[in-house]
């Protein structure tokens, strides 16, 4: 019988190898740490951009100051009138579509109106809930036809949009455009009859960048409103408001307001306390 023998520089090795813990060996954790996933980024134009609901709107600067707005609505306006001036061979007559845009362009810079407790008119229209005064805000008015828009401006930047529209379809049949244009139905909707849905009077999307809100038109107002609010705007907004409203804790403001109210004459007395809920925040 022959024995074989291990030569001698093989044994200490062996006997190093029977000391490594047993955990040593394996070199794959037992529970390795779940894979993180990359953070989805918002897209932009949002899907709920208003360009695409009317391609006048398109990707307007939201969040930016009045400079950028009105580079932008200079840029929109251009457009818009881009293909009539193609279409108009005579030269006189281009130069009188180039003078009225820039007269309705000039209309619509001049329209800048900063809300300080004055009395603007826009306490009594459609948009009469859409601003505070003494909170740092202005509006932005331009009209075509029937139809306005309002842009909403806070610490100097735009942060709202808001199209009074007047359609012959009435008001379900635009909510029903709206949500075939952004392919969504309404995260929120309100009805006239909510257990029969029936008589639609609101709805509101939301993504990431924007919240559109539809209504129907109430009271004296015969147009349907379409709100675009600039969400990430939204926070700056409420602090600004807040701080506004800090200021008037004593009621000094609302007693201004009615001071120069009554100073006006032939003042009712509920038109006067109608102005003075108005303009109060």
């Amino acid at each position: 019988m022959v024995r074989r023998r291990f030569p001698g520089v093989l044994l200490p090795v062996l006997l190093v190898l029977s000391t490594v813990p047993a955990e040593a060996k394996d070199p794959k954790p037992k529970n390795p740490p779940a894979e993180e996933k990359p953070a989805v980024e918002p897209v932009w134009p949002s899907p709920l951009d208003p360009g695409l609901f009317d391609a006048f709107y398109a990707t307007l600067p939201f969040g930016k100051d009045r400079s950028e707005f009105f580079i932008a609505l200079r840029q929109r306006f251009e457009a818009k009138n881009q293909p009539l001036l193609k279409a108009t061979p005579e030269a006189h007559e281009r130069d009188k579509i180039k003078e009225r845009m820039e007269t309705s362009l000039a209309a619509t810079e001049l329209s800048w109106t900063s809300f300080e407790g004055q009395d603007t008119g826009y306490s009594v229209s459609v948009v009469s809930d859409d601003f505070r005064p003494h909170a740092g805000e202005a509006v932005v008015k331009h009209s075509e036809g029937r139809n306005s828009a309002y842009y909403f401006f806070s610490g100097g930047s735009l942060w709202k949009l808001v199209l009074c529209v007047e359609t012959g379809t009435g008001f379900e049949a635009l909510a029903e455009r709206l949500g075939t244009i952004y392919q969504a139905t309404p995260a929120e909707a309100a009805w006239q009859d909510p257990e029969a849905r029936t008589g639609l009077l609101s709805a509101v999307w939301r993504d990431p960048f924007f919240e559109l809100t539809a209504e129907a038109p109430t009271g004296i107002y015969r147009c349907n409103t379409l709100r675009w609010v600039y969400l990430p705007a939204l926070e700056g907004v409420k602090t600004r408001r807040d701080a506004a409203a800090a200021l008037d804790t004593d009621g000094s403001r609302a007693d201004s307001i009615l001071d120069q109210i009554t100073r006006e004459p032939d003042q009712r007395v509920d038109d006067v306390l109608d102005k003075v809920l108005k303009e109060t925040p």
